[in-house]
């Protein structure tokens, strides 16, 4: 999904991380998990589109990241709230 790209600044990588994450979201899983998952947390792996829901955000990632040692991901609460990026 994610191609390699030169970035500027950290805060580049992060905001494309953040559009690119929250557009698989809205193809892929908001109409199902805005209405079952509401408040929990989801991890979106940008590398393949991959999703990992938990009511903590730390088991989201441990749970996105036992799929994909090597993702890269984002995280968001389920519902209007802020969002986080994880860069490495």
């Amino acid at each position: 999904m994610a191609e390699q790209q030169k970035y500027n600044t950290l805060q580049e990588r992060i905001d494309n991380i953040a559009k690119e994450a929250e557009k698989i979201y809205d193809m892929k899983y908001r109409e199902e998990y805005d209405e079952q998952y509401r408040g929990s947390y989801v991890v979106i792996n940008i590398r393949d589109g991959e999703a990992s829901v938990h009511e903590f955000s730390e088991q989201a990632l441990l749970a996105a990241q036992k799929k994909d040692p090597n993702g890269i991901f984002h995280i968001m609460r389920i519902g209007p709230s802020p969002t986080l990026s994880l860069v490495r």
